[in-house]
This record gives structure tokens, sequence and C-alpha cells, in this order.
């Protein structure tokens, strides 16, 4: 079983968002209207401008949510879209079709 120490819980918070700031992206993509359709990613950390290092859209400073560009696999991305899915398939135990 794996137990918490009293450093972990502050290391922890101090990378990752809590469920409220971690859900903001999603509840804007829901519940607000996007006037530019070109809108496809939304980004709770604050982005360095200049940067497109992946190393920011998975931690950093909370900034509640920000239209971004992502950082996208190369090529057209079935491939990365087709492992991606098998290795879902692959955890919760069902086949890939």
């Amino acid at each position: 079983m794996l137990r918490q120490s009293s450093q972990v819980g502050p290391v922890f918070r101090a990378l990752y968002l809590d469920t409220e700031k971690g859900s903001t992206c999603s509840v804007a993509a829901a519940v607000m209207p996007w006037p530019d359709s070109t809108v496809v990613y939304l980004q709770p950390y604050k982005f360095p401008s200049g940067y497109t290092h992946c190393v920011f859209e998975m931690m950093g400073v909370f900034d509640g949510f920000g239209p971004q560009t992502p950082t996208l696999p190369g090529g057209d991305g079935k491939e990365s879209a087709k492992m991606l899915w098998e290795s879902s398939c692959k955890l919760v135990g069902v086949e890939s079709s």
C-alpha cells in the first residue's frame, strides 16, 4: 500500500492542479461561446510566449484557461491515434478492432 509521506503531499499540490482548477478548461469549453472556430485547445497554465514545448502543457503556473495551439504528433496523427486506442483497450481489457 502506498503511504503518503508528509513531504509528498505538498510537492504534488505544488506541481499539479486540484480538481477545481483542473476542470476549468473542460467547463469553459462546454459552456462558453467561442466565436473563433479555430480554438481547439484550452490551456490551464501560463504559457510563456515563444515557447512551444509540451512541458508547459503539463505543469506550470495556473492561469485559468486560455486558447493555445496544441502540441500535436507529427504526420497526420493516424499512427499516434491507433497506438493510443490500442493501449487504452489493453488497459481496460478489451480487444481493439
